[in-house]
């Protein structure tokens, strides 16, 4: 237990130590979510394993306020660890798809509490005798308890009439509040939330591979971040060259024996891609030239058709001898 303990502060003071380091190179990037919880668990997990008392030095024992640090550093430190899935290309769609069902609950979060708290309070008003009913915070576990399934039909409805804690009172309304509950709280609410996560999962998968390469962007610019100046400035390259006509003795040796390297294959599917560009452009120049000679054509169908019907008015009237500058006068 002393070795594990010592390996667990000086695990501990290493990683606080590369977190200082980050916020040294990051500055202000460096405050984020991620971060503080990671400092929470290395924090918490020294102050977990430290003997505060003689008793804890003496037994091992743990104090009960370090107990309760210690759930709270284990749950937060699963959940860093789901933080860091959702960084990989390949599992973090997933923890995307959770979250952002999370996001959706939360804002439907104030409907849902809005419910809960008023079945609660009137299972507390006419149910208090019972033990999970009978303070307004165990009602409002059990109501939300009872919307997974577990009722206990039977035990709070058809109970000992004989016990005053298994007697029903007021049954004309016990019934009618069971049956709302039952309609509005497991079947109404928890289907909308079913269709609002199954929405956003739809939604998410839609844009799943430009979801992996932002992911993937941001893996790689957290990397970058958090590495020091001149290692950035060792590995940094400003320009690459490349020489498609040059060939190299192995070069030359695959292309003497009919075999072609990578770089060319490279180069010929470059160039496969933008003759395809190009042929599909001037398949799309064709087409478009096309509907501007037939538009024209119409226009000019359009056109003769008005002078015909303008020379068909100037007989009609000149029948009815009627002229054009009267016509004019009258209308002006």
């Amino acid at each position: 237990l002393v070795t594990v303990k010592w390996a667990v502060i000086s695990l501990g003071i290493v990683q606080l130590i590369k977190e200082l380091f980050q916020f040294i190179t990051r500055r202000i990037r460096y405050i984020t979510f991620d971060n503080a919880i990671e400092c929470f668990v290395y924090s918490s997990a020294i102050v977990i394993v430290v003997d505060l008392s003689p008793c804890s030095h003496q037994t091992g024992l743990r104090m009960n306020w370090q107990w309760s640090l210690a759930a709270i550093c284990a749950f937060a430190s699963w959940m860093n660890l789901l933080l860091l899935i959702r960084k990989l290309p390949k599992f973090g769609i997933y923890v995307v798809m959770f979250f952002d069902v999370l996001k959706t609950f939360s804002r439907f979060f104030l409907i849902f509490v809005l419910f809960i708290v008023a079945f609660s309070v009137a299972f507390h008003a006419i149910l208090q005798n019972r033990p999970e009913f009978s303070s307004v915070p165990s009602s409002v576990l059990k109501t939300a308890v009872m919307m997974i399934g577990e009722f206990e039909f039977t035990a709070i409805f058809h109970g000992d009439d004989n016990s005053h804690l298994e007697r029903l009172f007021g049954p004309t309304i016990a019934y009618p509040l069971f049956l709302f509950f039952c309609v509005i709280m497991t079947i109404l609410l928890m289907n909308l939330l079913v269709g609002l996560a199954v929405d956003d999962i739809k939604s998410v998968q839609e844009k799943a591979e430009l979801k992996r390469l932002s992911m993937q962007v941001d893996l790689v610019l957290q990397v970058e971040a958090s590495m020091p100046s001149y290692i950035r400035k060792l590995t940094h390259r400003s320009e690459y060259v490349i020489l498609p006509n040059e060939k190299s003795f192995w070069k030359r040796l695959c292309s003497r024996f009919g075999f072609d390297s990578s770089s060319e294959k490279e180069v010929d599917s470059e160039n496969k891609g933008e003759q395809e560009f190009i042929s599909e452009f001037r398949e799309e120049l064709c087409s478009q030239n096309a509907q501007l000679r037939m538009l024209q054509t119409n226009v000019d169908n359009m056109y003769e058709r008005q002078v015909r019907t303008e020379a068909m008015i100037r007989e009609v009237l000149k029948k009815l001898e009627i002229k054009f500058e009267e016509i004019d006068a009258k209308g002006k």
